[in-house]
């Protein structure tokens, strides 16, 4: 009698674990919600930028409430620590380091983390006076798939559209550095003041859909 008394108990603890994480699963915003709360676009940049294969400048940063966004292609960061995909040898453009430290004081491994790129601060845009640093979180859409990441390079201060090689590979898009990328229908959505503990996915993924879920309820 006692070993299904004690069964029941865990029953009853299992299936209130089980309704406790359930609304968590149901916060994640869709595709759809965060492109819908990105449209129009209020530019808040006093220039727009050029992506990776268009020299025109036609890319602005806008605005949408708490969170600044832009609809752009996607070019390859392969920066940080040196793995066989990511080195001087694979990326042209490489460079051992970037803006953002994990709490271990190390640069990140761009075929493992999942970062975006902002451009140097200039006249058109600069994130800083946004209240955008190093480590925010943000979430980047592409083909009905969002991926959470974070702030963690910067590129060149007229181009704008890039995001680490972990990031594309999420996300279904060739992470080659020198032949991959994609020319357009990518959409970046950073939260500023959002900080995840670490840079681990699971860390990233929890700030961010909070992040989202609550910047598609407005």
């Amino acid at each position: 009698m006692r070993i299904l008394h004690l069964t029941f108990i865990a029953l009853i603890i299992a299936s209130s674990s089980f309704v406790a994480l359930e609304p968590v699963t149901l916060a994640w915003a869709t595709a759809d919600q965060l492109l819908a709360r990105t449209q129009p676009c209020d530019a808040v940049s006093t220039g727009r930028y050029t992506t990776h294969d268009n020299p025109t400048a036609r890319v602005p940063v806008c605005r949408s409430g708490p969170a600044y966004f832009w609809h752009a292609g996607m070019s390859i960061d392969c920066d940080g620590v040196a793995t066989p995909r990511c080195n001087a040898g694979t990326d042209p453009a490489y460079q051992a380091l970037t803006l953002y430290r994990g709490a271990d004081g190390r640069y990140l491994t761009a075929d493992e983390a999942r970062y975006f790129v902002i451009p140097l601060p200039s006249s058109r845009f600069d994130y800083r006076s946004a209240g955008i640093a190093p480590g925010n979180v943000g979430a980047i859409v592409y083909d009905g798939k969002v991926v959470y990441g974070i702030f963690a390079d910067v590129g060149p201060e007229t181009a704008i559209g890039e995001a680490s090689y972990a990031t594309a590979v999420a996300l279904g898009i060739n992470p080659d550095p020198g032949h991959g990328g994609v020319s357009g229908g990518v959409t970046y959505v950073v939260f500023p003041g959002q900080f995840p503990d670490d840079t681990g996915t699971s860390a990233i993924n929890q700030v961010g859909a909070a992040a989202a879920a609550a910047f598609v309820r407005g």
